[in-house]
């Protein structure tokens, strides 16, 4: 949903708030039996700000519909606010705004196969938008004014520009990316531009006046590309449609007789729809992009009735025409199917919160849903965060309780099932907070080859790739269950990565939290160094107390080896979080090999090397004793472990 219109939803919630959601019961209502095999993806986007993103699917063959595929096959919901969905090779890829991330499921099983989080350097949500493909490339606008190149094989973000103001639409043409500024949300201030972007450099090569707020953007098979604007932000429009000249990049044509809120291209062949948010009357035309002729100027021939068309596609193999309607934006949407004559073939309802993309895919296995995130882990065994700025966070918490009410027991129960259900990131807060955790089968140390990958949220800076951006480094150790009894009671041994013998490395390093009084207050620490200082708080973490409550003590004290700074301010609103070499967690990305370990890296105490044939338990320990200005303390987040041998 375009930023713009969240300001006039709301509005609508306000009215809606007594509006009763739909009998769940009336799905499917059918008036034709459906041919062929496969399905449709439908994507909700929920509410804003509430999480109640989802993805619904309805399987052609069995007629079976499922409410939340994601969910069910995942474990986990799918995020805030899903915008975009579309299909590249046999990976589908779900853009998700306010979560600022890219989730990747595989088309044939619903399942995750990657999470892409999009944070510029200060780690903010870049606010992906939508995405499009090209030669083993996907290009993702972002309302942070860039566009961000993927490399489909790997995951990984390579490289980031900038383009005009909250870009939001995107697609490919004559080789070159055309994007839709939408511009900022003051109505005296929108967006009139499209950037044009060669694709060979990946750099902005032109920008194209168009009309006011332009939206939803896509080419016809002579490369013309169309552009739906939008207008003025109150809803009243002008909604305009225009052709750009792809060999002259300019606008080459205004339809000054169609009005268009959305549409979308096949064949050839343009549904457009428009639809008026003060007398809630809306129309559907067929457009000729061949003959730039409207060929039908209403699409729907029975009499069918929509409350507020959202989002419009075409089944590619058959033609029948998708389109969802939202309803009050605040109770369950529907889908319509139409043929191509504009008879209604049948009807989904009740397929989410504001359904806004379909996407037609393969059959769906019946295979039994399991985790995607590759964690190897069966046990948290004990969960000791450090004071900051995501301990105490309602995400780490149960349901219904504080920081001030939940007990040690209840956090622990629920740290495991974000990190072993949901293969979300977990903090550890400042310097010493740790985590141990444990596993049903060891893991098996190969001569030669890394062992297994500590999963954390580290990522590069566009300007600084492969150097770092947001590293976050903390140590991990290793035990073996040598005595058998399943406790991780046996010798603890370092890996010793990059900076164990730096010279700037403080081995022994030990230090205090002081619960803070008033409990909201920033948190003092006292190191055996003779420093002190404070974990501060931030405006962007507003929680009762960055100090973990529930230990129950006044003091905090945690001992290990303390690396050597790596926040640098490059810019007075900008810090670099350097990548260490190797060997350390949350480090270095996900998707590179430098976030791997070997269990030949162990040391002793003394640091003499040790060899361990496998290892049954992992602690993980935040390593850098660091306040990085307004983005606050170096704090190491985990989200799983990677057995490499499996």
């Amino acid at each position: 949903m375009n930023l713009a219109f969240k300001i006039l939803f709301a509005l609508l919630i306000i009215l809606c708030l007594f509006i009763s959601c739909k009998d769940l019961e009336d799905f499917p209502l059918h008036q034709e039996k459906i041919g062929g095999k496969g399905g449709i993806y439908i994507l909700c986007e929920g509410l804003y700000a509430q999480n109640s993103s989802s993805l619904a699917y309805y399987n052609f063959s069995n007629k079976t519909f499922t409410r939340d595929i994601f969910l069910d096959k995942n474990g986990r919901k799918l995020g805030d606010t899903a915008n975009d969905m579309q299909q590249y090779g046999s990976n589908i890829y779900i853009v998700v705004d306010n979560s600022g991330i890219i989730e990747i499921i595989d088309a044939a099983t619903g399942l995750s196969k990657q999470k892409i989080l999009l944070r510029n350097a200060q780690n903010r949500n870049r606010h992906p938008r939508y995405i499009t493909f090209h030669e083993n490339k996907a290009y993702v606008a972002c309302f942070d004014s860039t566009i961000c190149r993927i490399d489909t094989a790997t995951f990984a973000v390579e490289a980031v520009i900038k383009a005009g103001a909250y870009p939001d639409g995107i697609c490919v043409a004559n080789n070159k990316l055309y994007v839709s500024n939408s511009g900022d949300r003051n109505s005296t201030n929108m967006g009139n531009t499209v950037s044009v972007i060669c694709i060979p450099t990946f750099t902005k090569i032109k920008e194209i006046t168009v009309a006011p707020n332009p939206y939803r953007i896509m080419p016809d098979s002579r490369n013309n590309v169309y552009l739906a604007s939008r207008g003025s932000y109150n809803g009243n429009g002008p909604f305009v449609f225009q052709r750009i000249d792809t060999q002259r990049d300019e606008v080459a044509e205004t339809y000054h007789n169609i009005e268009a809120l959305n549409f979308t291209i096949h064949n050839d062949t343009a549904y457009i729809y428009n639809y008026n948010f003060v007398t809630q009357t809306h129309s559907i035309k067929v457009f000729d992009c061949w003959t730039e002729r409207i060929i039908d100027h209403n699409f729907i021939k029975d009499g069918t009735k929509l409350q507020t068309p959202y989002g419009i596609s075409v089944n590619p193999s058959n033609g029948d025409v998708y389109i969802t309607d939202a309803g009050s934006f605040t109770s369950t949407g529907d889908v319509y199917c139409f043929r191509k004559n504009g008879t209604l073939n049948f009807k989904i309802s009740d397929v989410g919160l504001n359904p806004n993309a379909m996407l037609f895919a393969s059959e769906i296995s019946s295979s039994p849903s399991k985790p995607t995130h590759k964690s190897h882990i069966s046990r948290v065994i004990d969960y000791h965060p450090a004071p900051g700025q995501f301990i105490g966070e309602r995400a780490y918490l149960p349901i219904g309780k504080t920081p001030e009410t939940v007990t040690y027991d209840e956090v622990l129960a629920r740290i495991s099932e974000v990190l072993i259900n949901l293969g979300e990131a977990v903090s550890l807060g400042g310097f010493g907070g740790y985590i141990t955790l444990g596993f049903d089968e060891p893991i098996k140390n190969i001569f030669g080859k890394h062992d297994f990958k500590v999963l954390g949220n580290a990522y590069y800076n566009e300007q600084h790739f492969g150097i770092g951006g947001n590293s976050e480094p903390g140590i991990v150790l290793v035990s073996k269950d040598v005595n058998g009894n399943g406790i991780a009671d046996d010798e603890w041994y370092e890996l010793a990565g990059s900076e164990y013998r730096n010279p700037k490395t403080i081995h022994n390093y030990s230090i205090t939290y002081y619960k803070p009084n008033p409990i909201n207050g920033d948190v003092m620490w006292r190191d055996n160094q003779g420093t002190t200082g404070y974990v501060p708080r931030n405006d962007y973490h507003k929680q009762s107390s960055y100090f973990p409550l529930w230990e129950n003590k006044n003091e905090l004290v945690f001992h290990g080896s303390r690396l050597p700074d790596n926040g640098v301010s490059i810019s007075p609103s900008n810090y670099l979080l350097y990548a260490y070499a190797y060997g350390y967690a949350d480090n270095h990305p996900n998707n590179s090999e430098l976030s791997n370990f070997d269990i030949n890296w162990a040391v002793d105490a003394s640091g003499n090397p040790v060899y361990l044939n496998e290892i049954h338990f992992i602690r993980i320990y935040t390593a850098v004793n660091q306040v990085n200005g307004w983005i606050g303390e170096t704090s190491t987040e985990i989200s799983g472990i990677e057995n490499l041998h499996k």
